[in-house]
């Protein structure tokens, strides 16, 4: 039965695949009343849904905006002050949509800066992972500023803040940098032996890692700190094999039907890319059930709308043959990543 037909669908066997794509199109044209509070993330909610349909390869379905949307993410790009480069050079990078007020500048002309304009490094992220996707050649990143930024945001512990007014730090900040230097082929922002000694100070007894020392290891710090370590080239300098063995063996131990992020916590989708992810980076994936998992996720789907419930893309782990690869280290498709990793500045 065509997955665009009858509403009887079997979820439990067939991947709606066309429903998933059109449900991610439909989210780049509009949004629920309910998604309003969601404005001031505006570049993560277009990086999910342009992602999830590079996996899914049915980009052709937003071919007539791709130039448009690029121009957006260009647009959205925070660049140093036009007379005084250094007024704003820690709060360059990506803004994460329009509701500053900023003027719509998608050439990237110089412009005097905004007070309280501010770029956001997981925006920054975002926005150029969904570059990458578009097939873009970034000749309208401003490198220097990025990286200029990166380094005022990165404290003498290792961490990384999310702005400038720096009042978020955690794992998932340093992660977004790490990521950010490897698609803009630029690590100069980094800091790479105190962000190795940040990470290693949030790993726990079991192997696994948390967002603060003598916290529970959780499964998305995990892949978080293990990505990181993988992306700085320093995951085999830092833990043995032996050592990787145990972070294998917590993350093995998540799966029941799909994974847990925690011991004695419930099956939730998300967790089957955070703990999925983690084991492809070291190599392990061919030890999950991937019939269980398979099943677990496919019981998630819409048969309505599309969608998977609370994950956009988790089947890019499976091996689901209408699913395109997916680099794990870097959470965007193969075929993206290796876009990126062509580009030469």
């Amino acid at each position: 039965m065509s997955d665009s037909g009858s509403a009887t669908i079997d979820t439990q066997e067939t991947f709606i695949r066309q429903r998933h794509a059109k449900y991610f199109a439909m989210c780049l044209k509009v949004l629920p009343r309910s998604m309003a509070t969601l404005d001031t993330q505006r570049m993560t909610l277009v990086y999910f849904a342009v992602s999830g349909l590079d996996l899914l390869n049915s980009l052709a379905l937003i071919e007539s905006r791709r130039a448009a949307i690029i121009d957006w993410v260009y647009a959205m790009q925070v660049l140093p002050d036009k007379d005084n480069p250094g007024l704003n050079a820690q709060a360059c990078g990506f803004r994460p949509g329009s509701s500053v007020g900023a003027p719509y500048n998608p050439k990237c002309e110089a412009q005097a800066c905004l007070k309280h304009d501010s770029g956001h490094l997981a925006m920054s992220f975002t926005a150029l992972s969904v570059l990458a996707v578009l097939g873009d050649d970034f000749s309208r990143v401003n490198r220097q500023a990025i990286v200029q930024s990166m380094r005022a945001l990165q404290s003498d512990s290792g961490e990384f803040f999310a702005t400038a007014d720096k009042n978020e730090s955690d794992v998932r900040f340093l992660y977004c940098a790490c990521v950010v230097s490897h698609l803009i082929k630029d690590w100069s922002g980094v800091n790479k032996a105190t962000a190795v000694a940040y990470i290693k100070s949030r790993q726990t007894y079991d192997g696994s890692f948390a967002a603060a020392p003598g916290l529970e290891g959780h499964a998305g710090y995990t892949f978080l700190c293990v990505a990181s370590l993988y992306l700085m080239d320093q995951l085999d300098e830092v833990y043995t094999k032996v050592e990787q063995d145990r972070i294998i063996r917590w993350c093995i131990m998540r799966q029941q039907t799909g994974f847990t992020g925690r011991p004695g916590k419930l099956v939730d989708s998300c967790y089957s890319f955070w703990v999925g992810g983690t084991l492809k980076i070291l190599g392990a994936y061919d030890l999950v059930d991937r019939t269980c998992l398979r099943g677990f996720l496919l019981s998630t789907q819409s048969t309505t709308t599309g969608g998977l419930a609370k994950s956009p893309d988790t089947l890019a782990g499976v091996g689901e043959p209408d699913v395109l690869p997916l680099d794990a280290a870097i959470n965007m498709s193969e075929r993206a990543s290796q876009h990126a990793a062509s580009l030469k500045f």
